[in-house]
């Protein structure tokens, strides 16, 4: 019976473990002791585990020029969650506002933590 237990609890671990070893450390990737916000327009987003990609494209006030940004952040169910009728208020083409984390290598790219759509603040993440 000791075998069996100890057989079960090792089992238990192996199975939480799992998931934890694929996700990975947003500590470690961004910079979340900074925040930022960027008007853009959506062009992609793809619901994938474990966060969701955004592709955004900015335009610089002071050169004009345009930028492309990677973000990750929640998915779809988590915005249907806070009440984003997913759909309808979230489209790609639209510009919104997003704030993000900054990413640690200086690339254009980051983590959101509130997006702004049809003037409400949507916060995902708090730092």
């Amino acid at each position: 019976m000791k075998t069996f237990m100890t057989f079960l609890a090792a089992a238990a671990i192996t199975v939480t473990a799992v998931p934890a070893m694929a996700h990975h450390n947003a500590n470690a990737q961004y910079d979340n002791s900074k925040e930022f916000s960027v008007l853009g327009t959506l062009t992609e987003f793809r619901d994938i585990a474990p966060h969701a990609q955004w592709r955004v494209t900015s335009v610089d006030p002071a050169t004009k020029a345009q930028k492309a940004w990677a973000f990750e952040a929640l998915g779809a169910n988590g915005l249907r969650r806070m009440g984003v009728a997913v759909k309808t208020d979230f489209k790609v083409g639209q510009s919104y506002t997003f704030f993000y984390t900054p990413a640690r290598d200086g690339s254009n790219s980051g983590f959101i933590t509130a997006v702004v759509i049809n003037g409400k603040k949507y916060q995902m993440v708090r730092l």
